[in-house]
């Protein structure tokens, strides 16, 4: 349906939209390269038979085979496939967080000493990491009913959960550490 490159089109032009569609293309490009890479590397470190360059290329080339068969099987496949693995990432996740409240402390959650220069700018791309994407919403709303109401409460949902898991994981690792 044209997604961010036919609203910002509309809004600010032909040009300022085409340069949303390339960095979107490559936000989406270097976020797989990214995740892609973590996970052949943990693994590797899990399993360590699988480490090393050559079998973490191994794994990916194995992973990404997987999923292309996946998606030429068919689009009910896929759903059902995607339902199976969201809900097998959030259980553990939503554990986690539920388990973790008992651990937050008040003393954890004030600030001793300002963070490096280094530490904020790591910070700053995590967070980017976590963010980006968000604009990707608008993607299928072309096929949404009402989109007015609908595409702004699901950004707004997406954001406030993915702030949440953050936080959660920061006041988890606070008591870990």
């Amino acid at each position: 349906t044209g997604g961010p490159y036919a609203y910002i089109g509309v809004a600010l032009g032909p040009y300022a939209a085409f340069l949303a569609g390339v960095m979107l293309w490559m936000l989406g490009l270097f976020a797989t390269a990214a995740v892609s890479t973590v996970l052949a590397a943990s693994v590797g470190q899990l399993v360590p038979a699988l480490g090393g360059r050559a079998m973490e290329t191994a794994v990916l080339v194995v992973i990404y085979a997987f999923w292309a068969l996946v998606n030429v099987r068919g689009v009910a496949l896929g759903a059902r496939l995607n339902s199976v693995a969201t809900v097998a990432k959030l259980v553990p996740l939503l554990l986690i967080a539920i388990g973790g409240l008992f651990f937050v402390r008040a003393e954890h959650m004030t600030v001793t000493a300002w963070p490096a220069a280094t530490d904020i700018a790591r910070t700053s791309l995590l967070l980017i990491f976590a963010f980006a994407g968000v604009e990707t919403a608008l993607v299928p709303s072309g096929e949404v009913r009402d989109t007015a109401r609908t595409v702004p409460r699901a950004i707004a949902l997406a954001m406030l959960g993915i702030t949440l898991l953050y936080g959660g994981y920061l006041a988890f690792q606070g008591e870990v550490t």
